[in-house]
């Protein structure tokens, strides 16, 4: 994906962008065993903000997580 900026992997997984309703819906899949899930949220979220000055939208973000959580 090009941005202004120089953004690490800055690629979400899936991008839908509407231009009758100038909106852009940004999908993150994400595996729960990852250990850098939160910094890949935080790139998501750098690039979001870049759409939404680049191309005037109104930008969402959908993280999703898949995997099985080891809890008590």
């Amino acid at each position: 994906m090009l941005t202004d900026s120089t953004i690490p992997n800055n690629k979400p997984d899936s991008t839908m962008h509407d231009n009758v309703t100038e909106t852009c819906v940004l999908v993150d899949v994400a595996e729960s065993g990852e250990r850098n899930v939160i910094k890949k949220e935080t790139q998501i979220l750098n690039i979001k903000t870049e759409i939404q000055h680049m191309w005037n939208v109104t930008t969402t973000m959908i993280p999703v997580t898949i995997g099985s959580t080891e809890t008590l």
